[in-house]
């Protein structure tokens, strides 16, 4: 009945493979310029910012949702369940390769 069990290394690789991927997705706000204290000056957010709103950012978009995340850290809910999601799916695509059939 159970003649397949998962290998140990299988197991290992698809749990490194989801917590690089789920750190990785909760780090990229601050490597674009969300930060603790708002966009960061000279950032890729602030370029961004500058060239597409201007002095308007509207409120609930993308751009203001990543401020969020940037000001509340990586425990922002945001953040926290699409680094889950990313790095489910990355997990899940390691695991159909490596798992045995």
């Amino acid at each position: 009945m159970f003649t397949n069990y998962p290998n140990f290394a299988d197991v290992r690789n698809v749990l490194i493979v989801w917590f690089v991927v789920f750190w990785i997705c909760l780090f990229i706000p601050l490597l674009l310029g969300f930060g603790p204290a708002g966009v960061i000056a000279g950032s890729i957010a602030a370029g961004f910012q500058s060239a597409a709103y201007g002095a308007f950012t509207p409120a609930g978009g993308l751009f203001a949702v990543l401020t969020s995340v940037g000001m509340l850290g990586i425990a922002s809910p945001p953040a926290v369940i699409t680094a889950v999601v990313v790095a489910s799916v990355a997990g899940g695509l390691t695991w159909s390769i490596v798992a045995p059939a």
